[in-house]
This record gives C-alpha cells, sequence and structure tokens, in this order.
C-alpha cells in the first residue's frame, strides 16, 4: 500500500496518474475520487439476465445529476463514473474503498473494487462505481463530492500483462457504463465444458 509521500512520488515520476488532481483529497494511504456528473440505471431488457448472453443485460440510461443532486432510494442499485481519471503503470494495482463516513449512513461505492496494472496507461480513464443504498431513507448524491478512497499498490515484479493493452474493457468507456463480462465468461464455460469431456 502507497503511502501519501509515495503517492506523490510515483505521481511525479509519471508512474501512476491521477486528472485532475488535488492535494486537498490526498489522504495518508489513500486518495479520494470525486462522483460525476452523470447517474446510470439498468433497464432490464429480459426477465433473466444470463452472464453469458450479452442481450439479455440491462441497458444503461443515463441522467444528469444535477444541481439538486440525486436521490437514491432505499435498496436501489446505480453505476457513476468518477471525475478523476486515472493511469497506472504495470508496476501498480489499485482498490476502491467505501468512505466510513458514506458507508455508515448506508451508501455503498463499490462492489467490484480491484483496479489492474496497466489501467488507463493508454489513456487516463475513469471508474465506474458501483453504488447501492443499503439504507431505511433515500440518500441525495451530489456530484463532484468526494465519495471514495483509491489505495495504490506497488507490485512486487511489474506485471506481463497490461490492462489497456490485454484485456481494456473498461478503461476506454465513458464512466459511467455497464458490463462487458460476455467474452471471458464464454471462454471459462467453454473451457470448463472441454475439462468435462
Amino acid at each position: 500500500m502507497l503511502s501519501d509521500r509515495e503517492i506523490l512520488d510515483a505521481l511525479s515520476e509519471k508512474r501512476l496518474g491521477i486528472v485532475p488532481f488535488s492535494e486537498e483529497n490526498l489522504r495518508p494511504n489513500s486518495y479520494l475520487l470525486t462522483l460525476g456528473d452523470e447517474v446510470g440505471f439498468l433497464e432490464p431488457r429480459s426477465a433473466i439476465v444470463s452472464i453469458l448472453d450479452k442481450s439479455t443485460f440491462p441497458y444503461i440510461r443515463k441522467r444528469p445529476i444535477g444541481e439538486s443532486g440525486y436521490l437514491l432510494s432505499p435498496r436501489q442499485f446505480v453505476l457513476c463514473g468518477t471525475v478523476e481519471k486515472l493511469a497506472l503503470t504495470s508496476e501498480y494495482g489499485g482498490i476502491v474503498q467505501n468512505r466510513s463516513g458514506l458507508a455508515r449512513l448506508g451508501l455503498s461505492i463499490e462492489i467490484s473494487s480491484l483496479i489492474s496494472s496497466g489501467y488507463g496507461s493508454s489513456t487516463p480513464a475513469p471508474l465506474t462505481l458501483e453504488l447501492y443504498n443499503f439504507s431505511e431513507q433515500p440518500i441525495r448524491l451530489f456530484a463532484g463530492v468526494p465519495v471514495c478512497h483509491v489505495v495504490f499498490h506497488r507490485l512486487g515484479v511489474p506485471s506481463s500483462m497490461s490492462y489497456d493493452r490485454d484485456i481494456g474493457r473498461h478503461s476506454l468507456d465513458k464512466a459511467p457504463e455497464g458490463s462487458r463480462f460476455v467474452p471471458s465468461a464464454r471462454r471459462h464455460a467453454l473451457n470448463s465444458k472441454l475439462n468435462r469431456l
């Protein structure tokens, strides 16, 4: 895990990128990411979602959060992008973490927390956050508010693969965007079938 000083060193040496960067959002061993100005709703295309059939995946409908904010209902799930765009070399990975003050209000910011090494290395990219309201009350969200931590870690040995070069399903998105799970799911399902033969 990188300390604040290590984050600053990595930024100055272009081994990490945070755009825009504000020293105000730097924490002892993390950096605060702020909520973008759009919210994405999952609109069903079918009665059941099959992880092997992209035609069943929900459609993502986006709308601006607006100055008055967006009211997240109890047990509602939406997607939002970050203002900041990240760039990680093959030396670094990252993890997105909830802010404890917001978590104690019942707000979860991340379900999938891993940021692979090489994410945004070709072009700095925003993250899509998965927001869920666990509380019994609506929570009003506002764009530009720091909502989560990103924690960076240095790999013992730089990765041989780069997210942008070898996987890159999300780093070229204009966040928030929906799932692009199908290609790898089909490959794993096929491998499982072959292994059973």
